[in-house]
């Protein structure tokens, strides 16, 4: 009986299956090996029916949870599974969404820069250009000296310098904006220089 309980307990296929010794031997000793090479239960001859009924019972019992168990580890495990699965897509899927949102980020930040550029590029080109051949001309004006000797001539004269003022202010007030819109430091230097001169700029003019 022995070698037979071994030989159950030791191939994977058979070794979930209980086993029961019914035996003649009632010393210690036998029943203790029984039971340390894997044996659920051990009775000895005579045996008591009602007893022997109950003990295979609450064996039968005991395999029924034991299998029950098993299902539901095995269930568990499974599920378990799936959410590692089910959690390495969502984790992919949120770093994808991630790169895309700093992608149209950077695409929009790039475009928001090309546009300040050309905006700049454009009031530095065009309306500066106009302010300074507008600045030019009102300095080659020259009054004769006989206007400028009636009162209708200084006040004329007058005029045009408080107009060529309105323009050198005009063109430092072109100039800045060009320059907030577009630093130089931006494209020479990069962002973090081109910032620290804007805050610098705003220090000074707004304290």
């Amino acid at each position: 009986g022995h070698e037979v309980c071994r030989r159950l307990k030791a191939d994977p296929r058979s070794s979930a299956i209980p086993v029961i010794f019914l035996s003649a031997l009632d010393d210690t000793h036998s029943e203790s090996v029984g039971l340390a090479l894997g044996a659920a239960d051990y009775i000895s001859k005579p045996i008591d029916v009602e007893i022997t009924r109950q003990r295979i019972c609450n064996l039968l019992e005991r395999e029924q949870l034991r299998r029950e168990v098993e299902a539901n580890r095995d269930q568990l495990q499974q599920l378990v599974g799936e959410l590692k699965k089910t959690a390495a897509n969502l984790e992919a899927t949120v770093a994808r969404r991630t790169a895309e949102l700093r992608s149209v980020a950077m695409q929009l930040l790039v475009t928001e820069a090309q546009e300040r550029r050309a905006v700049a590029s454009d009031l530095h080109d065009d309306l500066g250009q106009n302010l300074a051949i507008i600045k030019l001309k009102l300095s080659a004006i020259e009054l004769p000296e006989v206007i400028m000797d009636s009162d209708d001539g200084r006040r004329c004269w007058q005029q045009l310098k408080d107009i060529q003022a309105i323009v050198d202010r005009s063109g430092k007030s072109l100039r800045s904006l060009s320059t907030q819109l577009s630093p130089p430091m931006l494209s020479q230097y990069g962002l973090a220089a081109a910032l620290e001169w804007l805050a610098e700029e705003m220090h000074r003019n707004f304290g």
